[in-house]
């Protein structure tokens, strides 16, 4: 039942993610619209990778692009480079999409969501959780990857 609601959950943040990360229409000239262009970024392959919402200055500060969801399986990735102050969600095979936590918060990999910094998994252990991506998609709860 646990697991149930948790991958439902999962789900539905997953949609809304991805509802808000379509860009503005913009009117052309014969009243129809096209989407608005996507700013370019070093990672080429992944547009979407490390654009934020205004305002992001203020809460995680300057910041390090190293993160790339190259070769990863659909999942939430917590950003180690970044004291996991930010996470992305990687959709194979080419979207990478990048946010950022609240204030006093970090991305905990154990249980793929923003918690307070004194209850999250140390962030130098995050990879290790990376596995867990595993668990998406699994109805069987036998089969479900477990870790510590």
């Amino acid at each position: 039942m646990k697991i149930t609601i948790f991958f439902t959950l999962m789900l539905v943040q997953f949609c809304w993610v991805h509802g808000l990360q379509r860009k503005p229409q913009q009117r052309n000239q014969i009243g129809g619209t096209k989407p608005a262009k996507l700013q370019s970024t070093p990672r080429g392959a992944f547009p979407l990778a490390y654009v934020m919402s205004s305002g992001h200055e203020d809460v995680v500060g300057a910041y390090r692009e190293e993160f790339t969801c190259q070769g990863r399986d659909y999942g939430y990735y917590g950003d180690v480079a970044n004291d996991c102050k930010m996470y992305h969600i990687c959709v194979p095979p080419a979207s990478q999409y990048t946010f950022f936590c609240n204030n006093g918060t970090v991305f905990d990999q154990k249980v793929m969501n923003c918690v307070r910094d004194e209850d999250a998994t140390p962030c130098g252990n995050t990879e290790k959780y990376y596995a867990l991506n595993q668990n998406f998609g699994v109805t069987d709860n036998n089969a479900l990857l477990y870790l510590d």
